[in-house]
């Protein structure tokens, strides 16, 4: 907590508060690692900054109100829950192992995968009791402990958490489930470790429901170890075993997605369509596909038809109002839907406002636009404008006349990491007004 509230992060410090076979790993990835971390203070930072209350002052308050209680022991581990007088309600999990001399943090309830971690470790030493009880506080994390049907509420053939599927708390596992069990904890993190012992857990998995909960989980397996093509037949195989299934489509979508499957998802789109006609999933896929393949008149298309369905999100909402931005028909239905996004999101989502303080921009409406674009850095951990934060800078200083300092902005948006992005990126708006502003006049020189 102490090195959370400081501004300048000694990470080697950091990591030396974790495990021995933690150590490394986190050093490992020292910038990512660290990316995370302070991500995870910057709301309490941005909170102090909000009701002006020194870093120094709320420690103290925080460190009083604290409370701890611990269970475990030396020989499987410790669980220290941390509660506050000042936020009840509010509670969060550190795991604790003896490392030689000292107790370190092998676990945390932000990274439950971590347990995962810590269990194979354990079954790799022959401690099955060990194994099982890092399990069960996991399994606490996911859907509140053994309640409901272990993951799956729907029906649904395919479970939507594979952990929760395959463990139940107090159970005399074998140290085989236990394996299968961590292995499927830490798929999405650790794919390219993991893959090969989910595979023969698959192998040697006996009932339909364990060998469809140990599917699922090999195809986030696949995904985290970025092996998409692998991801795409395993989702292919789950939507032939069961038609239908929203879990195996869902899956199958991310694949095709992350190989960039255009007309596949389209086909996989359109055929749901036919079984569920207004379907707002299969609408939403259309538009994304139609957005990517730069059909945007269909892409505009699909998503009026999905608004109307009344199954819109607020995504829906805010694309729809970008692409008419994008085409210059930033008019009052482009507004109507960027607001529509913005109630829906609770005024809290930094990407939604943005688009809104772009339409007000565009339509020369300074002051709705100047609030709304603070309103989105306010909403961000940092209150720190990004890239295409700058583009509505740039239209608003076009408005108050200062279009040096308008085309100053508009050279600070980036262009998109994939160039066939362009089309729809703040990028493409900064440079068109780039070229309506034309060159800077540069000022001559004085003849004597």
């Amino acid at each position: 907590m102490l090195m959370g509230a400081d501004e300048t992060l000694d990470f080697k410090k950091l990591a030396g508060l974790f495990s021995r076979d933690l150590e490394p790993e986190i050093l490992a990835v020292g910038d990512q690692a660290a990316g995370l971390f302070e991500a995870a203070a910057a709301p309490a930072r941005k909170k102090l900054r909000s009701q002006e209350i020194s870093m120094d002052v709320a420690l103290d308050f925080a460190l009083g109100a604290l409370r701890e209680s611990v269970s475990g022991d030396d020989e499987v581990g410790y669980r220290v829950t941390y509660s506050s007088s000042l936020d009840a309600g509010q509670s969060f999990d550190v795991y604790v192992v003896r490392d030689g001399a000292e107790h370190r943090i092998a676990g945390l309830s932000t990274a439950v995968p971590m347990l995962g971690s810590e269990a194979l470790r354990r079954l790799g030493r022959g401690d099955l009791k060990g194994a099982r009880q890092w399990l069960d506080w996991a399994r606490e994390h996911h859907e509140g402990g053994n309640r409901g049907n272990r993951g799956n509420e729907t029906g649904d053939p395919f479970p939507a958490d594979a952990f929760a599927a395959l463990w139940t708390q107090g159970t005399e596992a074998t140290a085989e489930d236990a394996r299968c069990a961590a292995a499927a904890l830490l798929n999405s993190d650790e794919g390219a470790k993991t893959l090969p012992l989910l595979r023969a857990c698959r192998e040697a998995a006996e009932g339909e429901a364990r060998r469809n909960a140990l599917d699922v989980a090999l195809a986030w397996n696949a995904f985290g170890a970025k092996r998409y093509g692998e991801m795409a037949e395993i989702t292919r195989r789950l939507v032939a075993a069961a038609p239908g299934s929203e879990q195996a489509e869902r899956l199958h979508v991310l694949a095709l997605t992350s190989l960039r499957r255009w007309d596949e998802i389209r086909v996989l789109a359109e055929s749901r369509l036919k079984r569920r006609p207004g379907d707002g999933a299969a609408l939403r896929l259309l538009a994304q596909n139609a957005v990517v393949t730069q059909d945007f008149d269909g892409a505009e298309k699909q998503l009026r038809q999905l608004i109307g369905t009344g199954k819109a999100e607020a995504n829906d909402f805010n694309q729809l109002a970008w692409i008419l931005l994008e085409r210059g028909r930033a008019d009052e239905t482009a507004l109507e839907y960027g607001q529509r996004a913005a109630a829906l999101s609770g005024y809290g989502d930094p990407s939604f406002l943005h688009t809104l303080a772009a339409i007000y921009a565009d339509q020369g409406k300074t002051a709705e636009a100047y609030k709304i674009i603070l309103q989105s850095l306010a909403a961000k951990p940092d209150e720190a404008p990004d890239s295409h934060d700058w583009y509505v800078f740039g239209r608003l200083a076009e408005h108050y006349g200062l279009p040096d300092v308008a085309r100053k902005y508009y050279k600070k948006v980036a262009p998109p990491e994939r160039p066939e992005e362009e089309s729809m990126s703040t990028h493409a708006l900064a440079a068109r007004r780039l070229a309506a502003l034309g060159e800077e006049k540069k000022p001559q020189k004085a003849r004597l």
